[in-house]
């Protein structure tokens, strides 16, 4: 499946994105390029295996601080 998202906003740490629909996506910084700008479109190409795989990186949380 591909995707084209706009870069709505930048934040300290991620990014918000929105979809044709203006649904909102709040994505990690450091998962886009770091020359990414407000305004701009980043389109994503996703297969079933590796958005698991993506979606399982975004949504983990670190148990080490426990």
């Amino acid at each position: 499946m591909d995707i084209s998202l706009k870069v709505k906003k930048q934040e300290s740490d991620k990014y918000i994105l929105q979809d044709s629909d203006h649904n909102l996506i709040y994505w990690p910084a450091d998962k886009l390029p770091s020359d990414i700008k407000v305004g701009e479109t980043v389109k994503f190409s996703i297969n079933q295996a590796s958005g698991k795989e993506i979606l399982n990186d975004i949504l983990k949380t670190d148990k080490s601080s426990d």
